[in-house]
């Protein structure tokens, strides 16, 4: 058996899911060793500490370091990894209040404007607002002459001139639960505090456990929290900080407090230079602050840095509130993402993985099913974690497991997984699906042709606070394109700026880290960077595709562009084989990931539709196949047919049914099935090859042949191919039934039939009753001869 099989049949502990753990009670330590004891029992080895609501313990106090003190030691017992979520229900940062508590200045900011026509010849009065702390004042002359008068006694000259105040002020916005205000994420003496009172204590307190019981920490929906339209707090700002301006001057040379003014209001082309400007320094504090700061106290010990952003599902939100979700993957040891309902108009699964690609990461984890509601069955479980898995998430943070569903509890974002629910009991078959599709998915190398350009500064260009309709269609078109490509088998990548400059050009073809892509696709876009637009010029000239859904006019120039309606792509996409899968019943409802494995091709191939689906499809793949069972670990011959360097599969889908499909490239090195003999119905044996009856004098019967072989084995994975039957086969190896073959394909694993040396084989093969019992005499028998192979 190769190490590949072997390894699925009994994955690492590292591919086990990791849940929420809602610490939401009194963390009694035997009711804490008693949930360990379960999780582990059901094959659940790693989870996430989180406090959440219902916690009665104070949050990072002495009983509560106690508390987990107990569940460490407890896991390292079982042998069982734990995240710790870092904070007191979320967003992270805020320590519980303990942060802004310490100085009121790390507190969130924002930036305001007030605009000022100001009456001709009278000196203007900038009144004080409480509350706020005035940042600049700017009068401009026509959207063309910028002028600094903070502080100055000032008059309009003439008509034509507009007066911007610019204010910070606080950020109104409260984490969950929590009276406390958030911090400034671009503070990074505020994270630096959150770090010393959350992860330095951790470190400080659990020595024996940090790097080891303790794997990492989990990082939730940090972010900006201004223009939050669920609370309706600081509308029409920006992200701000006190140093923000002189961060700005030092990475682009100039005073953006100048040009501000045009992120509000369109000034053309000032607007367009200025909001990319500035998006792209505050999302470079962000990161050095925010995210840089955790990965870098981790990783200085080997832990590891996780988590997810706040609402990266669309480009209006995360332009605001995250800047750019690529940029904030960099610092992050895993990509990450969540699912906390059932909408399915989003690319988040995608960019989460693409991001795994991208960055070289080995994971890409999911936070999913918190909200979904007591009614969430087994059934949908199954299907919601193959709809991710198929797009690349490859790691599952089920939300969640509640310590206690007592009281309000019980309706703090359900469903619990846990001992309250009433599938507990048969929860390891799911973890250990969960955990083989893991790791499965995480093997080898993502194989796709087609990257499909990540438009952010497009939506930079076009942000302005209240106004996002010129985003919103960005987004809609890029997720429309996205939906499109994946409902018609032609999988992909999303791609950033940077991975796209940076990416390794051979030939027609992109490589970044182990995939290479021969198409870019570019959805609709306002806005391409000069040195992305050389990169794709580069591209073009080496006959790389590249192809323009934007009709935006910026790619014109591009040599062998070739501009597509979003229809135009399936056949495209079959003239220069972009899909490694092709449907030949063409249907919406299948999905597929390609990789490339130890020693072949493994396919990953879900069917959504909610009644059984025909599957006819042709593969980019050969050898000999396998369908891998993520419940079992076991691997059973799945029947193709073989077309040169392609094969052929067609099976019947299940609703919620998936397929994983393993071609070995070089499946055999075959072991001589010997001595053959035939057992006749009479008794008398016949030394001969396999042959049908009607060879044997028996074209008139009907029953049972038994034909006999001898074969010499060593052990390891052997696969027997009987070939055609003619129609049912029993096969028993050294006197032990291994299997009734009904159907094709007749072909069976006996490797744990065998022993070392000589070993015997026996096929009863049985025909139908046409032959004794009506004039017509169908073919009987072994038609072919079986062939026995040992895998490499």
């Amino acid at each position: 058996m190769n190490n590949f099989l072997k390894t699925f049949k009994n994955p690492p502990r590292e591919y086990s899911m990791a849940p929420f753990w809602f610490l939401n009670d009194d963390l009694d330590p035997d009711h804490l060793r008693y949930q360990l004891d379960e999780m582990a029992a059901k094959g659940v080895y790693e989870c996430v500490l989180h406090a959440r609501k219902g916690l009665t313990v104070p949050y990072l106090s002495e009983e509560w370091f106690d508390r987990i003190g107990v569940i460490l030691e407890k896991a390292q017992a079982l042998g069982m990894r734990v995240w710790i979520y870092d904070e007191d229900n979320w967003p992270s940062g805020y320590a519980g209040g303990r942060v802004v508590a310490s100085n009121p200045d790390f507190a969130a900011e924002c930036l305001t404007l007030d605009k000022i026509v100001p009456v001709l010849g009278k000196p203007l009065v900038i009144p004080d607002v409480p509350g706020k702390r005035l940042e600049r004042v700017v009068a401009v002359h026509r959207n063309e002459e910028f002028f600094d008068i903070t502080g100055q006694e000032w008059a309009s000259p003439e008509l034509q001139y507009e007066v911007y105040v610019f204010r910070s002020e606080k950020n109104k916005h409260h984490p969950a639960y929590s009276d406390q205000p958030y911090i400034n994420l671009m503070n990074k003496d505020a994270v630096a505090k959150f770090i010393e009172v959350t992860h330095a204590e951790y470190k400080k307190r659990f020595p024996k456990h940090w790097g080891t019981t303790i794997k990492g920490f989990f990082t939730d929906e940090p972010g900006f929290y201004q223009n939050y339209l669920y609370q309706t707090y600081n509308l029409n700002t920006i992200p701000w900080c006190a140093d923000f301006s002189d961060y700005f001057k030092k990475i682009k040379g100039y005073d953006i407090m100048l040009y501000l003014c045009s992120l509000w209001d369109d000034m053309g082309e000032l607007s367009h230079k200025t909001r990319i400007d500035y998006f792209d320094v505050m999302t470079k504090l962000y990161n050095e602050s925010f995210f840089k700061q955790l990965q870098d106290f981790l990783s200085a010990d080997g832990l590891v840095s996780i988590g997810h952003l706040h609402q990266e599902e669309h480009f209006n939100n995360t332009v605001q509130m995250e800047g750019d979700f690529f940029a904030d993957m960099q610092y992050l040891d895993y990509a990450g993402i969540d699912r906390i309902d059932r909408e399915r108009e989003r690319v988040t699964e995608k960019l989460g993985s693409s991001a795994m690609h991208l960055q070289n990461k080995k994971f890409c984890f999911s936070e999913t099913y918190g909200c979904f509601g007591w009614g969430l069955t087994m059934d949908e479980i199954k299907r919601e974690l193959d709809w991710q898995y198929v797009q690349g998430v490859n790691k599952m943070v089920p939300h969640a497991f509640f310590s206690s569903i007592e009281g309000f509890r019980v309706n703090e974002c359900p469903p619990s997984f846990f001992t309250q629910n009433p599938f507990w009991p048969y929860f390891k078959k799911f973890a250990d699906y969960t955990t083989r599709l893991s790791y499965a998915l995480s093997e080898g190398d993502f194989a796709a042709n087609v990257l499909v350009y990540y438009p952010i500064k497009s939506c930079w260009k076009e942000f302005q606070p209240l106004d996002t309709h010129k985003i919103r269609l960005l987004d809609d078109a890029f997720i429309r394109t996205s939906h499109y490509l994946l409902t018609h088998q032609i999988d992909f990548d999303f791609v950033d700026d940077d991975s796209l400059v940076s990416a390794k050009q051979e030939g027609d073809q992109l490589h970044i880290h182990r995939t290479a892509y021969k198409a870019v696709i570019v959805p609709p876009i306002t806005y391409l960077p000069p040195e992305t637009e050389q990169a794709l010029l580069a591209f073009a000239k080496n006959g790389g595709l590249v192809i323009d859904l934007s009709d935006s006019g910026l790619l014109d120039h591009l040599p062998t562009r070739h501009s597509l309606s979003l229809a135009d792509l399936p056949a495209f996409s079959a003239d220069h084989e972009l899909a490694d899968l092709r449907l030949l019943l063409p249907s919406e409802h299948f999905k597929y990931q390609h990789r490339r494995v130890e020693g072949g091709e493994l396919y990953f191939i879900t069917g959504e539709s909610d009644e059984e689906a025909l599957l006819t499809a042709e593969l980019k793949a050969a050898g000999t196949c396998y369908r891998l069972d993520p419940v079992t670990g076991d691997a059973t011959p799945f029947e193709t047919v073989q077309q040169g360097d392609r094969t052929v599969i067609t099976y019947r889908m299940q609703p919620s049914e998936s397929l994983l499909l393993y071609f070995l490239d070089t499946p055999s090195q075959e072991i001589p099935l010997e001595n053959w003999e035939v057992v006749l119905p009479d008794g008398k044996t016949v030394k001969t090859p396999p042959c049908t009856f009607d060879k044997l004098g028996l074209e008139t019967y009907s029953g049972a042949v038994e034909y006999r072989a001898t074969f010499s084995a060593t052990g390891g994975q052997l696969t027997l191919d009987l070939g055609d039957v003619r129609e049912i086969a029993e096969v028993i190896v050294n006197g032990t039934a291994v299997d009734t073959l009904l159907w094709k394909p007749y072909r069976l694993n006996i490797g744990g039939y065998t022993v070392m040396g000589e070993n015997t084989l026996s096929i009863k093969v049985s025909n139908t009753p046409a032959n004794a019992l009506t004039a017509h005499h169908p073919l009987s028998g072994l038609a072919s001869t079986p062939h026995l192979w040992i895998e490499k």
